[in-house]
């Protein structure tokens, strides 16, 4: 084996230390690609893991606020609509109540029978004042300070030539009702009385209210009409106490009674449509 002289044999140990430098390099740089590779997977497994903890709250989360706002306000609206329709009922068992009030009072006067026997005494004696005063002060003494009735009318089939009224001032009511009611209404309630025998009638007539009775004789033979004029504003007063009204419509006999005078013309076209298609 040929000697090595020094320098050879230093060379030899340099290339020995360069291939031994390379070689840890390249494992640094292993090692290093090698733990940045795992990081990154530790990074991706991690932000993996925070998207499914985060959609496994936040899911629920979203469904149960949804649920519990479709709950309360499903249950909020059918609390508003329970109590205004209760409302509603108790204002319309309040207007039936001064309705039949008001059909009683009619009553009264075939019942107490000041009109009928003071009637047939006119057919006996023909003197029509004395029926008058009687007649007229028993109206006025009856119905004259009435709040749900504007004026009252007595209305005699034929040989009579004075007119039988009252009117109630607390009503609001003057004697502009009465001259109303012979210039514009007349016709229709004589009409009508024809045919309701001895019932009562509340009938629509030149945009009022009235309540029509016929006074019959001991046989159930009409001889008069007695025609009251109903204050609205009064017998419909608890309307006006429904919880969140703004205006509102009265129907009677699917007729129309009253309007929405406050209401613009939009507004009160819709409310209009509205009842009449569930009314």
């Amino acid at each position: 084996m040929p000697k090595m002289n020094t320098g050879q044999i230093i060379k030899v140990e340099q290339n020995k230390v360069d291939k031994m430098k390379k070689m840890f390099n390249k494992q640094m740089k292993n090692n290093k690609s090698n733990e940045e590779h795992e990081n990154k997977n530790k990074y991706g497994l991690m932000l993996g893991m925070v998207r499914i903890i985060i959609l496994c709250l936040f899911i629920p989360y979203v469904s149960l606020s949804f649920v519990l706002f479709y709950y309360s306000t499903t249950k909020m609206n059918s609390r508003i609509r329970e109590t205004v329709m209760t409302s509603m009922e108790n204002a319309a068992e309040i207007c039936n109540m001064n309705i039949k009030s008001a059909v009683d009072g009619s009553k009264k006067a075939s019942y107490d029978g000041v009109i009928k026997n003071s009637y047939n005494e006119f057919l006996e004696t023909r003197d029509e004042q004395k029926m008058h005063e009687t007649v007229s002060a028993y109206l006025n003494n009856t119905y004259k300070y009435s709040s749900y009735i504007a004026n009252t009318i007595l209305l005699f089939d034929g040989e009579t030539t004075m007119e039988y009224y009252t009117y109630s001032n607390i009503a609001g009511a003057t004697y502009a009702n009465i001259y109303y009611f012979k210039m514009n209404v007349l016709p229709d309630i004589r009409s009508e009385a024809k045919n309701i025998g001895t019932q009562t009638k509340l009938v629509i007539a030149g945009n009022k209210l009235y309540l029509v009775r016929n006074m019959v004789t001991s046989n159930y033979t009409p001889f008069a009409t007695l025609v009251m004029e109903i204050n609205t504003d009064q017998m419909f007063k608890s309307m006006d106490n429904v919880v969140w009204k703004q205006e509102g419509l009265v129907y009677l006999d699917n007729k129309l009674l009253n309007s929405a005078y406050h209401m613009s013309e939009k507004d009160k076209g819709v409310l209009e449509e509205y009842a009449e298609n569930n009314v």
